[in-house]
This record gives C-alpha cells, structure tokens and sequence, in this order.
C-alpha cells in the first residue's frame, strides 16, 4: 500500500511539473521586464508560504529583482532563512529540508541517487545555506529564472 501512494504521489507531481513548465513556457518570454518578475515572486510566495505576497512585499522584491540589487538565489534565501518560512521548517529533518527544496524550487521530487547524495552532504555537515546555494547554483535553476528574464545569482554569466 504504501508503496503505491508514492508512486501516485510521484505520478500526481510528474503531472503537476510538467503541466506547470508548459503554462510558464506559454505565458512567459524571456527578457527581464517587471511584467515577468511580478509573476516570478508570487509563484515563489506560493510555494514557500502557501499564501499570496502582501502588496509592500510584492513591490520590495519585484523592484530588487528589476533593478538588479536581488538576484533570484537572494529571494529564495531571502525566503527560506525569513522567520516566517523558518517557523514552517525548523524542525525538519534533512530528508524533510532536501525534499521542500526539490518542491519549492522546482516543482518536483527528486531522483534517487540526487536524493541519496544530498542526504549523505547534509548528514556530513553540509549546512542548509550550503544545501541551498548550490540549488540555486544549479543549471535547473538558472533556466527556471530566465524564464522570467532574472539573474539567477550574484556573477552568472550563462545566457
């Protein structure tokens, strides 16, 4: 039994990922306008804090985004270490924190092996900004904020 809730549970995010990835490509150019970074920090509001962004948060974040002072990793640490998100996740696990970041950062679950490494990382030491950093270091990453025409992080030089 257990084994096919995580297959469904697997199933039912394969879905969700790929059906969301087809609206972002539809509705999203690339280019760095405020049009496509107002999308950018609600979806991230979403998925962090399961609620809509107040307008002042909104409009701090989108004008950082827009004018280069915050880059997309500085939101999401902005978010994630944000005593708001901290009060949701301080007593995760590090299996728990791994997983969050697969679904908060990029709509999915992990693969096995990507899974079992950070595991094994954080097990050793890796701290959580470590962990972070190099999500938001990632090409996966990098291609979901070009989405939107965002730096993905401080001296990214990709296309």
């Amino acid at each position: 039994m257990y084994h096919l809730i995580t297959i469904l549970l697997y199933v039912f995010i394969i879905i969700k990922y790929i059906t969301f990835n087809i609206i972002i490509k539809n509705y999203y150019k690339r280019g760095k306008n405020e049009k496509n970074i107002t999308g950018f920090v609600p979806l991230f509001y979403s998925r962090f804090f399961l609620r809509p962004p107040d307008q002042t948060g909104l409009d701090d974040w989108v004008a950082g985004l827009v004018n280069g002072d915050i880059t997309g990793a500085g939101l999401v640490n902005g978010f994630i270490f944000s005593e708001e998100n901290q009060a949701m996740i301080s007593d995760y696990t590090n299996s728990e924190f791994i997983m969050f970041l697969y679904e908060v950062l990029f709509n999915r679950v992990s693969g096995a092996v990507n899974y079992d490494t950070w595991l094994s990382l954080m097990d050793a030491g890796m701290t959580m900004e470590d962990i972070v950093n190099s999500f938001t270091h990632s090409t996966e990453f990098e291609d979901f904020c070009s989405l939107f025409g965002i730096m993905p992080y401080s001296g990214y030089v990709g296309g």
